[in-house]
């Protein structure tokens, strides 16, 4: 529901258009007989609006042998990586990176008003964003200089390896699929305190938090991994870890299966 708020500018096609929407999911979602959420948070709302069926919490997970930082990259993907750099001109920049939808609720206004703080100090820095979405955003960011949208890529891995640091200004997630695979390959983070990411970033130990359209707090913090690769690095590593202990794919599988099972 938050994400579907969040998706349109006009609150009264939102007022008179979410009860729907939000009545027909009850429908649908009560007439399956097993739920797997992927978080605790939201098997509560779903309690909360009375879908009483059976329920399993499987968090989302990602595949560490794929998203994985440069250094435990084959000979031949690193090449890869170096060519993508010299490509989109980032040797010896200082990269901001994001990738996923580009929506509304993602808040990549933010990043961008973040962004051009940065620029003052450091104006060879790089906004990267990956993804495509709506067409007003993308036309916003296009119009930026020091911004680069390469689009939607199948092979987001290669570029995560790009970033120096990953940037989630969501109003609203789930769990953020985009935020773990950018923790998977080392990358420290700076995030929103929203939905499921609240519960497996801690602040100043394997990431940032920031408060929902707070630019300057945003660029504080990017500014303070830019002036300091020691911290940039224990933050990558503990954010790393902390995937590898909780969200690795094969948990995702085996938590599936043994929801499937208890059905028999």
């Amino acid at each position: 529901m938050g994400t579907y708020s969040y998706g349109y500018k006009d609150p009264k096609f939102e007022k008179n258009t979410l009860p729907f929407y939000k009545n027909l999911c009850k429908i649908h979602l009560q007439k399956i007989r097993f739920n797997i959420f992927s978080s605790d948070g939201i098997a509560e709302i779903a309690s909360w609006e009375r879908i009483g069926n059976k329920k399993q919490i499987v968090n989302l997970g990602v595949d560490c042998d794929v998203f994985k930082p440069l250094k435990d990259f084959s000979e031949k993907d690193k090449k890869i990586v170096s060519q993508l750099q010299k490509e989109l001109d980032l040797e010896g920049k200082f990269v901001v990176g994001n990738h996923g939808r580009i929506a509304r609720e993602k808040d990549l206004y933010t990043i961008l008003r973040a962004f051009g703080w940065l620029q003052k100090k450091a104006p060879d820095a790089r906004l990267l964003i990956l993804g495509e979405g709506v067409v007003e955003i993308e036309k916003k960011l296009r119009s930026i200089k020091g911004v680069i949208l390469p689009g939607a890529k199948s092979d987001v891995r290669y570029y995560l390896n790009l970033m120096d640091v990953y940037i989630t200004a969501s109003l609203t997630e789930t769990t953020s699929l985009a935020t773990l695979e950018a923790m998977a390959t080392g990358l420290p983070i700076i995030s929103t305190p929203v939905g499921f990411i609240k519960e497996y970033i801690k602040d100043n130990v394997n990431g940032f938090f920031f408060s929902k359209r707070d630019a300057y707090g945003l660029f504080k913090s990017i500014d303070l991994i830019r002036n300091n690769k020691a911290l940039a690095r224990t933050m990558g590593e503990r954010a790393r870890r902390t995937v590898e202990n909780r969200f690795q794919w094969s948990q995702t599988i085996k938590g599936i299966l043994d929801g499937l099972e208890s059905l028999e």
